[in-house]
């Protein structure tokens, strides 16, 4: 064989072989893309289904009801028919049954009385929960997000500009000289409007306020000042249920009051006066049984006061500094066996008879002087619930809360036993 064709068999062999090797290659590529192939469809087939709640936000105003909570239910992909159980039940069948509110709950986390922002959460039914473990597992996933329930302010917004933050009434004014209660904390307004921070005097107390405005702490209580208004805030007929929260919010805020109470009620709440005490309010007579002293003898009305005086010096060590007579009744017997000064009131509130709190705040508020006593009842729920707004009003209008003989002492006034007293000027 001539060298001529040896070469050209010895190429023919060399290209044939490279032709083999990339076949090989082509077969070897071919079955891994194959492969990958199968495998993406076979996991793209057989991945859960995602399905997304979320809660739809809501807004409404403080104190309003919460209305029906609903949710979106989203779903991106193509596979409604997807079987998920038996009779039928399908992924387009589970979407119809979640889109109805079926197979979960929505759970509101908030105070609908108090302005501040809420969340929702989903919360699934324990049946659901086992289907989801077991049948629907691998074939759905269920992501929840969070919606949210915005409580408004009722008075109005919040505002903020260069000097600090102010806060806009539904009238187009600026909450000035006043408190305002605001997502659970209580902040208050300087005469410009202006939120305050740091120490302040406020009626009698010197208040305590962070860095964002909320108040924080009462501080040093301060002496009393003859040159600004005063008012006695004093309540009937109790101790009862309600006296101890009624205590808890004037210790807060640090204001003093006077507790006409009834010799009846004192061995059912033994702690009561002598707490009274303890936060500076003074303690009251009211008679031992609520009669009508004016059909009583002289030895009866002497009797009705001296045994409820006894009962507060067993319980609280001291007996009581005033009184006031049932039902405001009084004559010239009545006053002659009285050894304590005989106070009445300026302003009633009648909280006995409406049994509202807001008519219980603006009575006292509209009706508030120098020197007045207001006539309140320890023993009813929305009497309690009105001292909170009654102080916060009152010290808004630059008054100083004090019981009856600190009133009179601040004015130079001597009460003299079984003198009336409507008013202390």
């Amino acid at each position: 064989m001539s060298t001529r064709r040896k070469q050209n068999l010895k190429a023919h062999m060399k290209r044939k072989k490279k032709r083999r090797l990339q076949r090989r290659i082509i077969v070897s590529v071919s079955g891994v893309l194959l492969f990958l192939l199968i495998s993406f469809l076979y996991l793209n087939y057989n991945k859960p289904e995602l399905i997304v709640i979320r809660p739809r936000n809501v807004e409404i105003n403080q104190g309003e009801a919460l209305p029906k909570l609903s949710a979106n239910i989203t779903y991106a992909g193509k596979r409604k028919k997807r079987a998920l159980g038996e009779n039928g039940y399908t992924l387009s069948s589970l979407l119809s049954d979640l889109k109805k509110g079926k197979h979960y709950e929505l759970v509101f986390e908030g105070d609908t009385n108090v302005d501040n922002k809420y969340p929702i959460h989903v919360k699934f039914t324990e049946d659901f929960k086992n289907l989801l473990k077991n049948q629907y597992q691998g074939k759905i996933e269920l992501k929840t997000e969070k919606g949210h329930v915005t409580v408004l302010n009722s008075r109005g917004k919040w505002q903020s500009d260069d000097k600090g933050k102010r806060f806009l009434l539904e009238d187009g004014t600026y909450l000035a000289n006043q408190y305002l209660n605001s997502q659970g904390q209580l902040y208050y307004f300087d005469s410009n409007g202006y939120m305050v921070t740091g120490d302040v005097p406020i009626g009698r107390n010197m208040m305590h306020f962070n860095k964002k405005g909320a108040f924080e702490k009462r501080g040093e209580l301060l002496p009393l000042d003859p040159a600004r208004p005063m008012i006695a805030l004093t309540f009937d007929d109790g101790p009862g249920s309600e006296t101890a929260g009624i205590l808890d919010t004037l210790e807060k805020y640090n204001a003093h009051a006077t507790f006409f109470m009834l010799g009846t009620q004192i061995p059912n709440h033994p702690d009561i006066p002598g707490r009274m005490l303890e936060i500076g309010c003074e303690l009251g007579n009211h008679s031992y049984g609520h009669p009508n002293l004016t059909k009583e003898s002289p030895e009866s009305i002497r009797t009705q006061f001296n045994q409820t005086n006894q009962l507060l010096t067993d319980v609280a060590g001291s007996p009581a500094t005033v009184a006031r007579v049932p039902y405001g009744a009084i004559n010239g017997k009545v006053s002659a066996n009285m050894t304590l000064p005989a106070i009445f009131w300026t302003i009633d509130t009648r909280d006995w008879e409406t049994k509202n709190k807001d008519a219980n705040v603006a009575a006292t508020l509209q009706g508030a002087g120098d020197g007045h006593i207001i006539l309140l009842h320890d023993i009813h729920k929305s009497t309690a619930e009105s001292v909170e707004p009654i102080i916060l009003g009152l010290y808004a209008q630059g008054y100083q809360l004090v019981t009856i003989n600190e009133m009179a002492k601040a004015k130079n006034i001597t009460l003299e036993p079984g003198k009336s007293y409507h008013i202390i000027q």
